[in-house]
């Protein structure tokens, strides 16, 4: 798969720009940052406040191939994304185009992001699905980054389950910020 990079450039996203956009477009649905566990209390960053996931979201795969795009709406007043409709709804065996956003606050250096769905199967909590969307890329404070890649199939792993993004920094990536939604596998 081709680098599919969308970046955005500091001086013209003027801080939280996309961020408010995304918000006010209901695109982040009711996702926070939070904790890698599953408790109804965990809105929190796990580590570290140096680089934000504003969004996870999961859609069709154009195949026209026009979108994800960053600024595709043509004399819009502000900076734009333009994903497919993000899905809460995913049919096992389909693949699907996975979009992460996010925003560097105050990190210099070495990035990665990466999606994954757990899901509790038979009482534990497993992780059905992970792929790295981008590995090794380089950030500066103020870049807004947004990330997408073609899933491999849906497992055959029906019922409720959670979609996370997210993004890991520093020496060996240990610093990291999730962002979750909740999906429906059928």
């Amino acid at each position: 798969m081709s680098d599919r990079t969308i970046r955005g450039s500091a001086k013209l996203l003027r801080g939280a720009l996309l961020l408010a956009g995304l918000a006010a477009a209901g695109l982040s649905g009711p996702a926070l940052a939070q904790d890698t566990d599953d408790s109804a209390d965990s809105a929190k960053l796990t580590t570290g406040t140096g680089m934000l996931p504003s969004s996870v979201t999961v859609g069709a795969i154009d195949p026209d191939g026009k979108v994800p795009t960053l600024d595709g709406v043509p004399g819009s007043g502000v900076t734009n994304m333009d994903v497919s409709i993000p899905l809460s709804v995913l049919t096992h065996g389909n693949s699907y185009c996975f979009t992460v956003s996010l925003q560097d606050y105050n990190v210099t250096g070495d990035y990665e992001v990466d999606y994954y769905i757990k899901q509790d199967v038979g009482g534990v909590t497993t992780t059905i699905l992970k792929q790295t969307i981008v590995t090794g890329k380089t950030t500066v404070p103020g870049d807004v980054w947004v990330w997408d890649l073609y899933s491999k199939a849906i497992p055959d792993s029906l019922g409720i389950a959670t979609l996370y993004g997210r993004v890991r920094w520093g020496t060996g990536y240990t610093t990291e910020a999730v962002i979750s939604t909740k999906i429906l596998i059928q």
